[in-house]
């Protein structure tokens, strides 16, 4: 896929309010635009750098055959673009933007078999505790 296609595919998915269904974790940074007090509808206006260069920011840090891209405006330790890929090769990549200065600030590899260990143990995790009784 052509790079101009796909950050228009991306950016379409971006603006049609599809997003990263994103786990709430501890991030090795801080971004540089804080807002704890802001509603999320306020974000895209307190973003400093838009989706079109964060994205292409982005983009060369997923190698390989990307199958899959979404993306979201969050706030994680500061206002980020996290923009995730999921390869053919069953891996995933996502990449955090800063929103305030358009730098990476994590890129974070998960690979098919990771993947695989996360969704078993997810998978367990909801099963009915009733289930288990006899």
């Amino acid at each position: 896929m052509k790079a101009k296609s796909m950050l228009a595919a991306v950016a379409a998915l971006f603006l049609a309010g599809q997003a990263l269904a994103h786990e709430e974790g501890e991030h090795k940074f801080k971004a540089s635009i804080d807002v704890k007090a802001a509603k999320e509808s306020a974000y895209p206006s307190l973003a400093k750098v838009s989706f079109s260069p964060a994205l292409s920011t982005a983009l060369p840090e997923l190698k390989g055959e990307v199958l899959e891209i979404k993306a979201e405006l969050e706030n994680e330790n500061g206002l980020i673009y996290s923009i995730e890929g999921k390869m053919a090769d069953g891996s995933e990549i996502e990449v955090n933007i800063d929103a305030g200065t358009g730098k990476i600030l994590e890129v974070l590899k998960e690979s098919k078999e990771d993947k695989a260990k996360e969704d078993k143990k997810d998978a367990e995790s909801k099963k009915d505790p009733k289930d288990s009784d006899d």
